[in-house]
């Protein structure tokens, strides 16, 4: 069987395209006039109309219905943790004391009823996102950032408002086609070891775009964040403090702010003098958390020097220094011996160096240290097929597949389908793999031809 080349680019399979649509939803104008006509007949046609905002209390345009937030969430949720390194797995405290806080701001909340859910990502990137229905995820790295629980629950709470006051499902709205809007959501993606990964649908095959949010819906994520705060009894002046300490890194030119959390959320001086405002409105004092934070976080906030050798040894490694990429490994993994990001980057090391078999030992200890990250199985099918393992390595693909779709993975699951002659299955496969525009895709559309499926329509350049 021919075996793909180690380490394909990868390219998840998940959200359709965004269509430009010839309507102007967000203007004043057609909110004010809250749609009459043959626009009025236009939404009644899609199930929509005008609306009340459930936190801002102001009348708006509606095409996606509540149950349809809840459906892209829920959709996307999955496959954009995976994106982005994966739930934070190795210090088991951290991510409930998250959802425990999280939880605290939804029964304030003005849309307590969504399906929140709370997840904290293995990045460095500080960054933070909601998706429409309360889908809301943290970064690691920007955790360290935090000195209490009071400006952990100024994200959380800024995150909630950006789901509950539909946020994310107004900027598919404004952008994007209804038939778009299903199937897709919308996020700000993180710098990542896996950055590059083009995110394309399994129909359609575009890039996904991230979502930058205006000035407007950052001043309402802000105020009735703060607002949140302060009916869960959290001090609202951390709010200010931590968008003062945010304004001083974006005018630091802080790279690693710049590429995650400024990159949707950008930090000014007038988002701090709003919310200055803002806390006039609420009792002063309040709880700050300081040691509850610190006891939990502050076991996250002691091995921050396994994750910057992990992340200088990426670093490395993308220069072609495998040697000095293993060292920085080995360091991670004696700082901090549960961190399976430390096993993978050894692994990817050794299997560039063509040392298969001390490669395939560091993605065991990986799989086994975090089962639940599609890129340590598809490293381990990668490797085991490289062995000749192919009775491993095929159970690793398809685990692979259901945390996330690549090329990869389906490629070489068509390869095995056609060794045990199910032609059907391995059509398949290849169909969903020549949707991408990676070596694993053009390898698939290249089958396709061969089996007699004539031209395959190849997806537009990303």
């Amino acid at each position: 069987m021919k075996q793909s080349p180690l380490f394909h680019s990868f390219s998840p399979l998940g959200a359709l395209s965004r269509v430009h649509t010839k309507f102007n939803l967000g203007s004043s104008s057609n909110l004010r006039a809250c749609l009459s006509g043959a626009f009025l007949y236009f939404l009644v046609a899609w199930g929509s109309g005008c609306t009340t905002n459930p936190v801002t209390g102001k009348k708006e345009v509606s095409l996606v219905s509540r149950s349809q937030e809840v459906a892209i969430g829920t959709k996307n949720y999955l496959q954009y943790q995976q994106a982005q390194g994966g739930s934070y797995e190795t210090i088991p405290e951290v991510t409930p004391y998250v959802q425990r806080v999280g939880q605290k701001l939804v029964e304030v909340s003005d849309r307590p009823d969504l399906p929140y859910e709370f997840v904290v990502l293995n990045s460095s990137v500080p960054n933070a996102w909601a998706l429409p229905g309360g889908k809301i995820a943290i970064n690691r790295g920007l955790l360290t950032q935090f000195d209490n629980e009071a400006q952990l629950a100024a994200v959380i709470g800024h995150e909630i408002v950006h789901a509950a006051a539909r946020h994310g499902a107004k900027g598919m709205e404004r952008g994007m086609g209804l038939q778009a809007v299903l199937a897709a959501g919308s996020m700000a993606l993180g710098q990542h070891a896996n950055r590059d990964m083009i995110m394309q649908g399994a129909g359609a095959g575009a890039q996904l775009i991230n979502q930058k949010y205006g000035r407007g819906a950052e001043r309402e994520a802000d105020e009735y964040g703060i607002k949140y705060m302060s009916k869960a009894g959290y001090d609202v002046y951390e709010a200010v403090r931590l968008q003062e300490v945010f304004l001083r890194l974006s005018n630091g030119k802080n790279q690693d702010f710049i590429q995650g959390l400024f990159a949707s959320h950008p930090a000014s001086a007038e988002r701090v003098a709003n919310n200055k405002k803002t806390i006039k409105k609420y009792p002063a004092g309040g709880f700050k958390g300081e040691k509850e934070y610190q006891s939990i976080v502050g076991k996250l906030k002691q091995n921050d020097a396994a994750y910057k050798n992990i992340d200088k040894g990426y670093a490395a490694l993308k220069k072609g220094d495998k040697e000095q990429a293993l060292n920085f490994a080995k360091r991670a993994i004696e700082i901090e011996p549960r961190e399976a990001n430390a096993n993978a980057l050894a692994a990817k090391v050794y299997a560039m160096s063509d040392k298969f078999d001390l490669a395939n030992k560091e993605i065991d200890h990986a799989v086994r240290k975090n089962p639940n990250y599609f890129e340590n199985h598809l490293i381990s099918a990668q490797l085991k097929q490289k062995l000749g393992m192919h009775d491993q390595a095929k159970p690793a693909y398809e685990k692979s597949l259901d945390l996330m779709q690549t090329s990869t993975a389906h490629h070489n699951l068509g390869m095995y389908a056609l060794q045990t002659k199910n032609e059907e299955l391995a059509t398949k496969h290849f169909q969903v793999s020549a949707q991408s525009n990676s070596p694993a895709g053009q390898e698939s559309r290249a089958m396709l031809q061969k089996m007699g499926y004539g031209q395959t329509k190849q997806p537009a350049q990303q």
